[in-house]
C-alpha cells in the first residue's frame, strides 16, 4: 500500500474480527486517522476515535453499518493517548452508547489542558514562555495573534474525563480480546500501545511513514526525545506480527521500523551539532537551519503550526545534546542558547531510563 492509499475511505479487515475504519481529518496534514473496531458477540469496541466532526461521525456510522452494527452497539472505547484525533470523539460516543472510555493514567495533565479552562489558559501561557525562552518570540507572537481559544478545542470534543485510567502493564478485556497496555512516553507522556496476542495497536508511537512529533504536549519538560528513544528501545522486540498504527497502513517488522526511527533521530541530532558549529544559537535558530518532513522542506516554507512543532522538537534534540555534554547551554538574559561541545559526536545509545 502506498503512502496515500491508506487514506481511502472504507472498512478493512486487518485480522479476524478486527477492522480498520478510515476516518478523514479535513484540513489536517495527516489526512486521516485509523480507528480500529474489535468484534465480539456483544458488539464492537474501538481503539481510538478521531475528533468530533460530521465527517468522522459519518465514517464511523457507515463503518459500523458495514459490520452490521450501529454506534449505539459500541461496548468500549480504548484510546492510545489524549490528542484530539485519537480521543476527541470519545465523550460523544459514550453518550450514544454508554460505552466506558479507557485512557492512560499519565495523560491527566494533557487532557486537563483540553477540558479545564484554567488549565488551558495555563498551557497557552506555558507554551509562550517556552517559545520565548528558546528565541522564538516572532513565532509566539504569531500564535497569539491567531487567538487559539478554549472554545476551539472544545469543538473537537474533550467533554469529560475517561471512566478508567489505564496503568502500564494493565490487561483490558475488550472486544473479545485481552489488550495489554505498554507505556511508551515520547509523543505524549502517557501514550500507550496495546498488545493483543501478536497484534500491536501502536497509536502514534511507531508510524510506518512519518516520525511522531515530539515536545508539543502541555507543560513539556523538554525531555520528550529522551523518553521517546527509551520507549523505542523498550518496545522494539515486542512479539508483534502486525503493527496497527494510528496513521498509515498496517505493517510488519516492528523492529525494522524502530531501527529506522532511531536512525532518523541520530541523523537529526548530528544535524543539530553541525548547525551549532558556527556559534551559539537558540533552538528556534537551529530549527530554521534544518529541513523538515520527508520532503526536506525549508523551515520558512512551513505553516505556523508546523513551524511551532519544528521548534519544540528541536528543543528536545538540543536538550538531549546538552544532557549528554555534546552541547552546552548558555543563558543570555531570559533566552537559552546552545553551543557545540568540543567532544567527538557519538551515535545514539539506549537511554538508561524513561523520564
Amino acid at each position: 500500500m502506498s503512502h496515500d492509499d491508506w487514506t481511502l475511505p472504507g472498512v478493512y479487515e486487518v485480522a479476524p474480527g478486527i477492522h480498520r475504519i478510515v476516518c478523514p481529518l479535513p484540513g489536517d496534514g495527516l489526512k486521516a486517522v485509523n480507528v480500529y473496531a474489535l468484534e465480539d458477540d456483544d458488539g464492537l469496541a474501538l481503539v481510538d476515535t478521531g475528533w468530533r466532526s460530521d465527517a468522522i461521525l459519518a465514517a464511523l456510522s457507515d463503518g459500523f453499518a458495514t459490520l452490521g452494527a450501529r454506534l449505539s452497539d459500541l461496548t468500549a472505547i480504548v484510546s492510545t493517548h489524549s490528542h484530539y484525533d485519537h480521543y476527541g470523539l470519545s465523550a460523544h460516543l459514550r453518550e450514544l452508547s454508554g460505552a466506558p472510555v479507557h485512557l492512560g493514567e499519565h495523560e491527566r495533565a494533557n487532557l486537563a489542558s483540553a477540558i479545564v479552562r484554567k488549565e488551558f489558559d495555563r498551557y497557552i501561557a506555558d507554551r509562550r514562555a517556552l517559545l520565548l525562552r528558546h528565541g522564538a518570540r516572532t513565532l509566539a507572537d504569531e500564535l497569539a495573534a491567531i487567538g487559539f481559544t478554549f472554545e476551539q478545542v472544545q469543538r473537537r470534543g474533550f467533554a469529560s474525563w475517561p471512566d478508567h485510567w489505564v496503568a502500564d502493564g494493565e490487561r483490558l478485556e475488550v472486544g473479545g480480546r485481552v489488550l495489554e497496555a505498554h507505556l511508551t512516553p515520547g509523543h505524549s507522556r502517557g501514550h500507550l500501545m496495546f498488545l493483543a496476542d501478536d497484534l500491536l495497536f501502536a497509536g502514534d508511537h511507531v508510524l510506518p511513514h512519518i516520525t511522531p512529533s515530539l515536545g508539543f504536549e502541555a507543560f513539556t519538560d523538554g525531555h520528550a526525545l529522551q523518553a521517546f528513544l527509551a520507549s523505542l528501545h523498550a518496545s522494539r522486540d515486542l512479539p508483534a506480527r502486525l503493527v496497527l498504527p494510528g496513521h498509515g497502513p498496517v505493517f510488519e517488522d516492528l523492529g525494522g521500523r524502530v531501527d529506522e526511527l532511531l536512525a532518523h533521530h541520530d541523523t537529526r541530532l548530528a544535524a543539530c551539532v553541525t548547525a551549532l558549529a558556527g556559534g551559539p544559537l537558540t533552538a528556534h535558530e537551529v530549527a530554521g537551519r534544518l529541513t523538515w518532513t520527508r520532503r526536506e522542506r525549508p523551515f520558512a516554507d512551513m505553516d505556523l503550526f508546523n513551524r511551532m512543532l519544528a521548534t519544540t522538537e528541536t528543543i528536545t534534540h538540543l536538550e538531549l545534546l546538552a544532557d549528554r555534554a555534546d552541547a552546552t547551554r548558555e543563558q543570555d538574559g531570559e533566552v537559552v542558547r546552545y553551543v557545540a561541545a568540543s567532544t567527538v559526536w557519538s551515535k545514539t545509545s539506549a537511554p538508561s531510563s524513561i523520564r
